[in-house]
């Protein structure tokens, strides 16, 4: 799917290394890009524009229901979410659940499942949950993820124009609606967020 980047991954943090490296070592000016002096104003401005295209390209997702392909296994019909407890919580720690062992994105959806959790009306079986607490945080992800991609393509390029151009298509790219847009897509767009924040951090 469209965060299935492993082999980007390596390429980056060779980037980054050799950005590092290259901080002590004179560079040819033929080598460099060209740039505006970035101010505090103007990188703001970046991430605002950033954000404001996430929202308006997929902000209706936000309001869309659950799916039954894997939402209701993984989520809506959940026990261990309905409500929510400690004991729930561990039981996903303990063993795989649904032939998936992945407890921290289970964990991220335990947390989120105490917002979304509706309490039983007259005629209902029980606890529900609120299926746009989920696609909002999944929306909420994705823009993180975009904003991590505008810093690395700004330490790579140096250039935080280009940076945002790039980081633009890469949050309006149609490889991303499927994990947008579907609440279980979570898992796909954390294993993006922790790897690119990785990044960030060498």
């Amino acid at each position: 799917d469209g965060y299935d980047a492993s082999c980007a991954v390596r390429l980056l943090s060779r980037e980054l290394a050799r950005r590092r490296n290259s901080r002590f070592m004179s560079i040819p000016n033929d080598l460099h890009l060209s740039s505006a002096p970035d101010t505090s104003a103007r990188r703001w401005l970046g991430s605002l524009a950033l954000l404001l295209l996430v929202a308006a390209t997929f902000g209706r997702v936000a309001m869309h229901e659950f799916v039954n392909l894997d939402d209701d296994q993984l989520i809506s019909a959940n026990t261990n979410f309905l409500p929510p407890t400690w004991h729930g919580l561990a039981a996903h720690w303990r063993e795989p659940s649904e032939h998936l062992y992945i407890p921290v994105i289970y964990t991220a959806w335990w947390l989120i499942a105490h917002l979304a959790l509706l309490p039983p009306v007259a005629g209902s079986s029980g606890y529900t949950l609120n299926p746009w607490v989920f696609h909002t945080a999944n929306l909420l992800v994705h823009a993180i993820t975009v904003l991590l991609v505008r810093h690395l393509l700004r330490t790579i390029l140096r250039n935080d124009s280009a940076a945002v151009v790039g980081a633009m298509l890469f949050a309006v790219h149609p490889l991303q609606v499927e994990a947008i847009a579907w609440a279980s897509g979570m898992k796909d767009l954390l294993s993006a967020t922790f790897c690119l924040a990785a990044l960030a951090m060498m």
